[in-house]
């Protein structure tokens, strides 16, 4: 599916952004675009997993006051699972059909990243997120790449967040979002690549988009 390659491709453009100054102006773009300015430097010191699917959903082009300027500290993660349990793609625990561009919320303390890799075992899934909230070795936010893997009870068994107890709270699925808020539209370069049915079918969905002003 076109929007999961999409959103794959926003994550992992984002992968070593941060607060360090080489890259700050990129990672505020991303978290704070049009934030105060005061908004922007404290955005530098907050833990940024949040923030950073919040900046991936709207550069996807997702439409939702929740998502847009002023932020208000503390919400961010409340808001993206009220987005996702309105458009119906909310699963609780670990979702057996998690794919690329996806959500998965490890709970206790919270933490959500973007999937931008799944494999699927016997014993669980192996995926490949992309994170905010990381550290570089100066102690500043920095987005990342995890491997980690999941038990089909949501138990993480590898990988960052291991033990203490944390487990899969539950999934945000992608398709749902962009058919509820909007957003994954075709470049030209990506419909240059669809046969005649895919071609008709993209720009009926464009068509949907400017009719509904996403």
């Amino acid at each position: 599916m076109m929007i999961r390659a999409k959103m794959r491709r926003l994550a992992e453009n984002a992968i070593g952004l941060g607060a360090a100054p080489e890259v700050q102006a990129d990672y505020l773009e991303l978290v704070g675009s049009g934030e105060s300015d005061a908004m922007r430097s404290a955005m530098l010191t907050m833990s940024g997993c949040g923030l950073v699917v919040r900046g991936l959903w709207r550069r996807f082009g997702m439409s939702d006051p929740r998502l847009e300027p002023p932020y208000v500290p503390g919400s961010v993660i409340t808001n993206l699972l009220a987005m996702a349990q309105e458009a119906g793609g909310w699963t609780e625990g670990l979702d057996p059909d998690l794919d690329v561009g996806d959500v998965v919320y490890v709970s206790e303390p919270d933490h959500v990243g973007t999937i931008v890799r799944v494999d699927r075992t016997d014993a669980g899934v192996a995926v490949t997120t992309v994170d905010g909230g990381s550290q570089d070795g100066g102690g500043r936010q920095k987005i990342v790449s995890w491997d980690r893997t999941f038990s089909l009870d949501g138990t993480i068994t590898g990988g960052p967040l291991v033990g203490n107890g944390r487990v899969v709270r539950g999934c945000m699925s992608l398709p749902a979002l962009a058919s509820r808020f909007g957003g994954g539209g075709l470049g030209g370069a990506e419909l240059l690549g669809l046969g005649a049915v895919g071609l008709g079918a993209a720009l009926v969905y464009r068509a949907i988009k400017r009719r509904r002003g996403w």
